[in-house]
C-alpha cells in the first residue's frame, strides 16, 4: 500500500475538489496526481528503480513522468528537476 504525505494529499484532494479553475498557488499546482507522486518521491532522494517499486510502475514510465515534470516546470535537466523536488518537498510543498 503507498503512502503519501499530509501535504501531498491535501494538495491533490484541493486540486480534484476545485479544479483546474482555482487560483494556482505554485506552477507544481500544474502537474498530474501521479507527476506530483513522481516528484516528491524525487526530492525525498528515491532513484528511478525506487520509485517504480513503490508505485508498482515500470522505471520507463517513471522517466516519462520525469520528462513531463521537467517540461511542465520548464526545467532544462536532471539536475535542475532533482533540485527544484528537493526544494520543494524541504519547503514543505
Amino acid at each position: 500500500k503507498l503512502y503519501l504525505s499530509e501535504p501531498i494529499r491535501t494538495k491533490m484532494v484541493h486540486k480534484h475538489l476545485h479544479g483546474p479553475a482555482a487560483q494556482r498557488s505554485s506552477e507544481v499546482d500544474g502537474l498530474t496526481d501521479r507527476e506530483l507522486e513522481v516528484f516528491e518521491l524525487i526530492g525525498q532522494g528515491n532513484t528511478r528503480q525506487q520509485i517504480a517499486s513503490k508505485l508498482f510502475i515500470s522505471p520507463r514510465t517513471v522517466e516519462t513522468h520525469r520528462q513531463n515534470i521537467k517540461q511542465k516546470l520548464n526545467l532544462q535537466n536532471s539536475a535542475q528537476l532533482i533540485r527544484s523536488a528537493i526544494q520543494w518537498v524541504l519547503e514543505g510543498y
